[in-house]
């Protein structure tokens, strides 16, 4: 009798055992990652933020305020979203826009508000799921460099986020539509060119992002010719699909996380978005 009862014992623990593992297994696979960064570099880039063309006195400004916080609430906001080490600037750089004398500043202390253009990206600028609060590193940048010179100057300006069409960014701020673009905007030579642009920011770099399950099937650069490419329409990504001649088929977006979303459910094989973003998604889950 004794003997049954330890077999039967045995027996229930080993199915007990058995049924733990598999459903630690699946809650392993239901809450890892999806999605997974190749081992492909695109080269550093550098954010910046712009205004309009010829509005060098309100960048002056910015780049005064970035200068401001550098050594104290843009560590903080840095370190609540990990991207302390992405830092470009601190208390002793240098604003190269300094004399600028262009009546762009004085506008938005007459308008009292000041509108800055965004797409979707986290942790850019996105919404809190459980807050509900929109937030992101940019965006919290934005109100500590308003608050600070609000502070400075006596000014009572306000700040409105509005969606905008990354595509036609340049065309827009230079017909007026909004002030700056603060959106981890990468700066290249024809951002230069065509819009007054902050000192840069935080560093970052282009990552090719795959599902998890299809990480050995892109070892290089070459492999990624032969892909359904996504990415945001006019991004550095973008820009980084052409100058490689990567995708048999590229696929653009309104915004990254619409690239990313449709890396997630098969609608294309690789994404090229921002290091920065992916792996805040990634992280996720």
């Amino acid at each position: 009798m004794k003997k049954t009862v330890v077999i039967i014992l045995a027996l229930a623990l080993i199915v007990g055992t058995l049924v733990c593992l598999t459903a630690c297994g699946k809650g392993d696979e239901k809450g890892g990652a999806k999605a997974a960064i190749l081992e492909i570099g695109f080269g550093e880039e550098q954010y910046g933020i712009a205004a309009a063309k010829g509005n060098d006195a309100l960048i002056s400004k910015i780049n005064e305020g970035l200068i401001g916080i550098a050594n104290g609430k843009m560590l903080e906001v840095a370190d609540s979203y990990s991207l302390r080490t992405e830092l470009l600037i601190n208390s002793d750089t240098q604003n190269p826009k300094a004399d600028a004398t262009d009546g762009s500043w004085d506008k938005i202390v007459s308008k009292k508000k000041i509108v800055i253009g965004y797409t979707v990206f986290a942790p850019i600028a996105y919404t809190d799921e459980n807050t509900k609060k929109f937030t992101g590193f940019d965006t919290e940048m934005a109100r500590e460099v308003i608050k600070y010179l609000n502070d400075k100057y006596n000014t009572s300006i306000s700040i409105e986020f509005t969606e905008i069409d990354w595509d036609t960014k340049v065309v827009n701020i230079n017909a007026g539509q909004f002030d700056l673009i603060w959106n981890g905007m990468t700066i290249t030579d024809e951002i230069q060119e065509s819009l007054s642009v902050s000192l840069p920011y935080l560093k970052n770099r282009q990552a090719a992002v795959v599902r998890v399950a299809d990480k050995n099937k892109y070892p290089d650069l070459d492999s990624l010719k032969n892909a359904i490419i996504g990415c945001e329409k006019g991004s550095a990504g973008n820009a980084a699909i052409t100058e490689n001649g990567l995708g048999k088929k590229v696929m653009t977006f309104d915004d990254q996380l619409s690239a990313y979303n449709q890396l997630l459910v098969g609608g294309v094989n690789v994404v090229i978005i921002d290091s920065i973003m992916a792996g805040f998604y990634i992280s996720k889950g």
